[in-house]
């Protein structure tokens, strides 16, 4: 179990002699404005897997994990403010502020809950075999695509061991190898599947304003590598090098896409491109 906590915690007084910007130029501070604000954040992580280990008829090598792990992340801050104060020097704390300034507070909580098995195996430590697969769940997506399947693959051989060319003296190590696999992206902010309302004040009255434009289709992005190489150790292990090509395709891709004006919004986060990247 790791937990990680922050706190942090900030007091500004902009006295009444100095000018402040505004959208129409330099402005007043209004004899003086003051501002406190306080953001905390918790990170917790629990990780557990079991690990087999299985070696037998001296040729066949079997290694595997079954794990699972659990991450939560709260947040809350808060930030108050106050204009117009008695003197610059002693009396600026917000308690002695004329006129109190709206004030703002968020709350946020995400939480990401996986499984995975890796399985590793050898054969005479000349021919390799691994696997991965995982799954993971996202409290940023809908409840539809929370989930998403990552599953992942390689080869390997040591063509070094083979009889062939073991008895080549200047030739320490040359491996083939070969690989494909997912992974996945959830790097974006909380609850953008959701269209959003927050509380606004007109003639004294309370009521709600829409503020954000949720898209239920969220989903995860994905990106797809294929891989393949080739190492080598020779004279000793003295020259060592690799040769390797790669293909990553990335589909789905979250970022923000252009809306009709008439939704009263300009953007909303959306699986919109699909990148290719290979050499």
């Amino acid at each position: 179990v790791d937990v990680n906590y922050n706190n942090y915690r900030q007091t500004n007084f902009i006295p009444s002699t100095v000018s402040v910007a505004t959208p129409n130029g330099s402005g007043s501070s209004g004899n003086g404005t003051a501002t406190q604000a306080q953001a905390e954040q918790v990170n917790t992580f629990i990780q557990n897997y079991l690990t087999w280990d299985r070696s037998f008829n001296d040729k066949h090598s079997l290694n595997v994990i079954l794990g699972t792990d659990w991450q939560i992340t709260k947040a809350n801050a808060f930030s108050a403010s106050g204009q117009g104060f008695p003197d610059d020097t002693y009396l600026n704390n917000l308690s002695s502020a004329a006129v109190t300034l709206p004030s703002t507070g968020t709350s946020d909580q995400s939480s990401l809950l996986s499984f995975y098995l890796r399985a590793n195996y050898s054969f005479m430590d000349k021919y390799m075999i691994s696997f991965t697969g995982r799954s993971d769940a996202s409290s940023k997506f809908p409840k539809a695509n929370r989930v998403g399947y990552f599953p992942s693959g390689g080869l390997g051989w040591r063509i070094s061991q083979e009889n062939f060319l073991r008895k080549v003296k200047w030739i320490n190590e040359i491996k083939l190898r070969a690989s494909m696999g997912y992974t996945g992206t959830q790097n974006i902010a909380d609850n953008l599947f959701y269209t959003l309302y927050s509380p606004v004040s007109y003639a004294g009255l309370n009521g709600l304003s829409p503020t954000q434009l949720g898209n239920p289709r969220l989903k995860w992005e994905s990106t797809l590598q294929k891989d393949a190489g080739l190492e080598f150790e020779l004279f000793g292990s003295r020259l060592r090098g690799e040769i390797g090509y790669y293909e990553k395709t990335t589909s789905g891709i979250l970022f923000p896409a252009a809306v009709a004006g008439s939704t009263g919004f300009d953007q909303v986060t959306a699986n919109i491109a699909k990148i290719r990247n290979r050499g």
